[in-house]
């Protein structure tokens, strides 16, 4: 197990800073200068206190000498928290800043909780298998030995080590320490109300490098080894509370650190039981994070039920040796138990130190199948007398490798903790009773086992999967065959063929048995399941349209194919209705894993509610021949006939991998999720009882992991960190390595993972801790399956193509008009677009790719490569970036425009560009064939030196004089450089500017146009390309939530788009996702739209917050209007419906409303016109096809008003489709036709015509807006 050893970095800012981001779980520091007279320890009084919306904490600050103080803050929660100090000196009080929180990095899992009354998990809730050693005055060491101490714990297994603060005295321990933790002169004569901040801060470097590690630190605060030496363990009571104080102020902001109150308590003569009770309180007052906290005993037992103790620490020689006695101390505290000592392995004379390796790992297995847990030490003589134990240094022993493949075990098991299955007879076994079973027999030398388990949770035909493990020779073999269980008395179950497993006849041997199939325990927190396969195929003899459903009567269907039981039913099942009353009760979820057999196509379905034959809903897949299309249905059948409630199409995954369809039923809101991510949602109110079922139409498909919940059970997918599903590398580059992550509506969490590769010969993937390795072997597409070890529902399937291996050129051209930037051209935007003016127009290749390379050393910053790429946009201060697939490479004519992943050059920096030879194969550039652009042809350029001095105004231009090359980079600038609320204009020039753009955390920005159409920012992004409304993402968010639209906005006050065009080239007929906004506005701030044009298809605007349209164009057809707002004017405006390119008899919808509260004023028309024109495809709107709106969902308003506006021909004379929300929201007024007639509204269905009175609410932008700000108003300005 190799670690990397670096030092965790703590964040440091001033007070009243702005903070740069700091992790969720990291630490923050605040530095204050303040008085150095009299004695800062004692007389002065720092902490701060830090919020988050209702949340507060007290957080105590330290004097760390030379006039320096400190407060170290560690934020449990993402999002910005405000501080203020707090002190009796004016110099310290009264600061106030921020820190910024972001979500956890890699290995960052927050501190270590109780969990499951016995156990321990982080808190992102992943377990913790406690694996831990003991090396007590290492940090007392000379700073080389601490090093080394530090280099063997990175490959070790330990993930705790126990570790005192006072130097010792003790055997192979009798050198002084380099610093000492007081002032004062060694050895007695020490001022105990002054500390040694050098002595503190050399602690807290290596509590700080454990963390980094993964490595618990468990703070030994007292300790009895002083021998009267120094007199540590003899100070007054005064001083032992400003001792903990001081310490708690230090070590608390560190995730890692576990309290000890001591250890050997009972040998240290100087304090009573009373006063360890007393520092156990004030540790447990001091610390705002409450870090678990123990103590550790010699002979006599603290009482470990005080509420102040988490859980039991205990020395035995005995007691961790056998787990009959082990598993005592549980049921006494009811509280994780963890013998911490129990010996140590080594070769001193004593008798506590001279275990033999095998003795010390038999004793991790004995506590371990006891439910406990269990430390580690070693005590082998040395010549220098640098024994582990004592002062670390370097390990000897024989048990770490072992205990490296037992944690191994340990996080294979289930995350609720290893549980005793029979304390009672001396059952040698643990794990989840019916479910999971992992028996030890330690020194024992069986030649075989018989299998019978213990009754509990155990049914007649239970089925297992048995191993054998060789927990000292480190082997797992799979035993063949199938157990199957069958009652054999009152308190056992057995194979009901009576066999047995055999074992070697070796000691320390362990055996494993997983149930499988029917019965085994329901993942995801269902309450019901199906774990056995279904293959569901259609009637021999297929009729039109979708088969009605046949119940299956008695009990479960057999494994294998489902019978029919009726033409034309085909094989289709029910699921008997008393196995699933209880599961679908309530509000509920039904899901399962579909896969078309053998690549084929049709429809599979399962049945969430159903009646009758006629009468049922259901969800399921629609796969078209070849796997070239995909669509997720929500059907309804109604007496026969089947109601297509929604239909989204997707993606086909790789190698016919199976997807995982979810439906959440609550009454009449239906909720589908494909593999664990939100994909639609639709009302459909309907008397149907819940049942689950299965079904076929068209083609055979597997079903698999069907199960039923209480919908409160979130949906959890997993994913590749900020990546997208489709990966391309190229052969020859070393492995890849990808964070992987889980994510569902309750957090971030790592989850244990395995991966397998459809051909390894393509591409290898083997699995390092939370992340996947992938390593290119050969030119090739291949699949690669990441499946949680908890759940087989939690699944992703990657589309890995690999490319030839870099193809590099040794030509020389001509560069000088070939290339932008120009070859060793200096003073290059930092955002550059890369382009090669080729002869005449050159094909772009599947393969190869575009490399920039740091002139100095070498170093690949970026790599490129044709078709989709993936980009993480944005330089937000929270951390936080637009994660979306963009085309890179594009050619128009004879010039391609190469797009590199945004912010990956630097100021002040040489690059040289590497063009692989396989992407442009048969082009010329400069007269000669192309073959690539090697380091010959000298592509070189130098980026600007530093950032534009001017924050106030920036230019964009692709060409010429300007700031930046890029919307983005220029946007970028504005969130990394300028304050947030300082206002900034960013200055476009006439031209395309291609690309994706994320704001997120600045105010006040203005993107304003040279010319209305001259200026045009576009995109082609669709819900095809890149799903969802869109989102940014933390640090470790897995996948690309970025979004369809052109322009994503969040967090953001007070944006401007002016004079220019923002156009989402997306044609509905060209792309399997039709909804593509031009303008997604995620934000509750305001935003001012004024002289612009808004173009696209389906969902041009979508917007929440408060928004100001004036004299601007919104075009496109379906819902093209829409979002969950408060207020959206629309003021002289054109409102204009395009002919739909897919469908092109609808003329569509203007508004789909999704307004945040019923008294909000939501989406507002006002003096405007409603015209049409040809779409994308030169078809118009046909007349009378188009609709004002149509509603929204049950959960938010449909508050749409038309105030003064004109009305071209192609408006449908019903004005509205179906009825709002409770029959009110659809308004208007004054409606007349493009010429200025009234138009007659009696056919109006659906809405009302506002009287006089009720419009003038409406009739200007002030009133619009006057609820903003809790009534303050908002009146803004062209």
């Amino acid at each position: 197990m190799l670690r990397c050893l670096l030092l965790a970095c703590v964040l440091l800012l001033s007070a009243a800073a702005h903070a740069d981001p700091v992790e969720q779980w990291g630490t923050a520091e605040i530095a204050l200068a303040g008085p150095q007279d009299g004695n800062p320890f004692v007389e002065v009084e720092l902490s701060a206190t830090f919020r988050q919306g209702q949340r507060s904490m007290q957080v105590a600050g330290f004097y760390d000498g030379e006039g320096k103080y400190k407060i170290r803050f560690m934020p449990d929660a993402v999002g910005t928290w405000e501080y203020e100090t707090h002190s009796n000196r004016s110099a310290l009080s009264g600061k106030k800043g921020k820190v910024q929180a972001v979500a956890p990095k890699t290995g960052n899992r927050g501190p270590v909780r109780v969990r499951n009354t016995w156990h321990f998990a982080y808190a992102d809730g992943t377990p913790y298998w406690q694996v831990g050693t003991t090396a007590y005055s290492w940090t007392n060491q000379p700073a080389a030995l601490q090093e080394q101490t530090l280099r063997t714990l990175a490959a070790s297994p330990f993930n705790k080590m126990r570790m005192g603060v006072f130097p010792k005295r003790y055997e192979f321990n009798a050198n002084e320490p380099p610093l000492y933790p007081f002032e004062g002169k060694a050895p007695r004569q020490w001022d105990f109300s002054r500390f040694n901040p050098a002595f503190f801060r050399n602690l807290e470097q290596r509590v700080a490098q454990l963390r980094a590690l993964g490595i618990e630190a468990d703070i030994i605060l007292f300790h009895p080894y002083d021998k009267g030496h120094w007199g540590f363990d003899a100070m007054p009571a005064e001083a032992n509370a400003r001792y903990l104080r001081y310490i708690v102020a230090r070590l608390a902001a560190y995730r890692n650190v576990w309290w000890s109150m001591a250890n050997e308590f009972d040998f240290v003569k100087t304090k009573s039981m009373a006063e360890w009770d007393s520092y156990f309180q004030l540790v447990q007052e001091s610390d705002p994070y409450q870090h678990l906290r123990s103590i550790h005993n010699g002979f006599v037992f603290y009482n470990h039920s005080k509420p102040w103790v988490t859980h039991v620490s205990v020395q035995s020689g005995t007691l961790a040796a056998d787990y009959e006695r082990a598993v005592l101390l549980r049921d006494v505290y009811n509280k994780p138990v963890v013998y911490d000592e129990v010996k140590y392995e080594g070769n001193f004379p004593q008798r506590w130190g001279k275990l033999s390796p095998q003795e010390m790992v038999l004793r991790f297995w004995q506590g371990a199948i006891a439910g406990t847990y269990v430390g580690h030490s070693e005590t082998y003589l040395s010549p220098d007398e640098v024994v582990w134990w004592a002062k670390g240094g370097v390990l000897r022993g024989e048990s770490p490798a072992r205990l490296e493949f037992f944690r191994k075990i340990l996080a294979e098991s289930p995350a609720q903790g290893l549980e005793p299955i029979d304390k009672w007879q001396g059952f040698p076994f643990a794990g989840r009773r019916g479910q999971y079973y992992l028996g030890y027999f330690g020194g024992e030398t069986p030649s075989s086992w018989p299998v019978v388990l213990h009754n509990k949770g155990l049914v007649d035909g239970a089925r297992f999967r048995a191993e054998v493990i060789d927990t000292w020779n480190m082997t797992v073999t799979p035993v063949p065959g199938v157990f199957e269980m069958r009652k054999r008395d009152a308190y056992n179950f057995a194979d009901k063929n009576g066999r047995s497993i055999a074992l070697p006849g070796r000691p320390y041997m362990a055996v494993r048995l997983v149930r499988i199939g029917e019965g085994a325990a329901c993942a995801g927190g269902a309450a019901w399941c199906r774990n056995a396969p279904w293959t569901v195929a259609p009637p021999a003899a297929q009729g039109s349209g979708l088969a009605p459903v046949q119940a299956l009567h008695g009990e479960d269907a057999p494994r294998g194919v489902l019978p029919a039981t009726g033409a034309p039913a085909g094989p289709v099942a029910l699921v008997p209705a008393l196995q699933t009353a209880a599961a679908t009760s309530g509000a509920y979820f039904v899901e399962a894993r579909f896969r078309p057999a053998d690549g084929g196509a049709g429809q599979g379905y399962v049945i969430a509610r159903y009646a009758d034959d006629r009468n049922w809903l259901g969800f399921g897949l629609d796969v078209a021949p070849n796997g070239g299309r995909v669509a997720v249905n929500i059907v309804r059948m109604i007496d026969g006939q089947p109601k297509f409630l929604k239909q989204v199409r997707t993606e086909p995954v790789p190698g016919n991998s199976a997807y995982t369809i979810r439906l959440d039923v609550d009454g009449a809101a239906l909720t589908a999720h494909l593999n664990g991510s939100r994909l639609i949602g639709v009302d459909e109110p309907n008397p149907l009882p819940p049942r689950i079922g299965v079904l076929a139409q068209g083609g055979t498909f597997e079903i698999d992991g069907l199960r039923a919940g209480d919908m409160a059970q979130p949906p959890t997918s997993i994913g590749l960190v900020h990546r997208h599903r489709q990966l391309t590398l190229q052969a020859g580059e070393p492995a890849q390595r990808y964070d992987v992550r889980a994510v569902a509506r309750t957090g971030l969490r790592a989850v244990r993972f395995h991966a397998a590769a459809g051909d390894p010969a393509i591409a290898e993937a083997r699995v390092e801790g939370d992340q996947l390795l992938l390593q290119p072997r050969a030119e090739g597409t291949t699949a690669v399956t990441l499946t949680s070890a908890e759940d087989p529902n939690i699944a992703l399937t990657l589309a890995v193509r690999v490319s030839p291996a870099f193809a590099a050129s040794t030509r020389q051209y001509a560069l000088a008009s070939a290339v932008q930037p120009a070859a060793r051209e200096r003073d290059v935007p930092i955002d550059t677009r890369l382009q090669l003016r080729f002869d005449s127009t050159p094909a772009i290749g599947a393969n190869g790719s575009v490399r920039i390379v740091r002139s100095a050393d070498g170093v690949t910053v970026d790599t490129i490569y044709p078709g989709m790429e993936l980009d993480e946009i944005g330089a937000a201060q929270d951390g936080i970036k637009r994660v979306v697939r963009y085309r890179a490479i594009s050619a128009d004519g004879s010039t391609v425009t190469i797009r590199p992943h945004d912010g990956k050059l630097a100021y002040g920096t040489d690059y040289t560009v590497l063009v692989d030879g396989n992407i442009f194969g048969g082009a010329k550039l400069a007269g000669q064939p192309f073959d690539g652009i090697g380091k010959p042809a000298a592509w070189t350029f130098r980026t600007r030196e530093r950032p534009p001095a001017a924050a106030a105004s920036l230019r964009v231009a692709a060409s010429g004089k300007a700031d930046f090359r890029t919307v983005q980079g220029a946007l970028n600038h504005a969130m990394q450089h300028v304050p947030r609320t300082q206002p900034v204009t960013i200055h476009l020039a006439n031209g395309r500017h291609e690309g994706l753009l994320y704001l997120r955390g600045k105010d006040n920005v203005t993107l304003r146009g040279e010319s209305r159409s001259g200026t045009v920012i576009a995109g082609e992004n669709s819900d095809g390309v890149n799903p969802g409304s869109g989102t940014g993402q933390g640090a470790m968010a897995p996948g690309a939530s970025g979004g369809r639209a052109v322009l994503l906005v969040e967090d953001a006050d007070l944006l401007r788009l002016d004079t220019l065009t923002l156009a989402n080239t997306t044609w509905r007929s060209k792309t399997i996702g039709a909804q593509a906004e031009a303008l997604n506005f995620n934000s509750e701030g305001r935003l001012i739209a004024t002289h612009a044009d808004f173009l696209s298809e389906q969902d041009t605007i979508q917007v929440k917050g408060y928004a100001w349209f004036y004299r601007c164009l919104v075009s496109g057809n379906v819902d093209f209007i829409w979002g969950y707002n408060r207020a959206a004017l629309f003021e002289e405006s054109e409102i204009r419906s395009v002919g739909d390119s897919a469908n092109p008899a609808s003329g569509g919808y203007l508004v789909q409303a999704r307004t945040v509260a019923e008294g909000d004023p939501g989406f507002v028309f006002l003096n405007s016109r409603l015209t049409h024109g040809p779409g994308p495809a030169g078809n118009d709107v046909p007349p009378g096809a188009t609709y004002l709106a149509r509603p929204g969902v049950v959960t938010a308003w449909d508050n749409v008003r038309y105030i003064n506006t004109r009305l071209g021909p192609h408006i449908s004379a019903k004005g509205w489709s179906g009825e709002p929300r409770n029959g009110k929201g659809w308004e208007e007024v004054g409606s007349s036709s493009l010429s200025g007639e009234p138009l007659d509204l009696a056919q109006r269905r659906g809405g009302r015509v506002l009287p006089a009175a009720d419009a003038a609410r409406y009739d200007s932008r002030a009133k619009v807006f006057s609820q903003y700000d809790n009534g303050k108003g908002w009146n803004p300005q062209p």
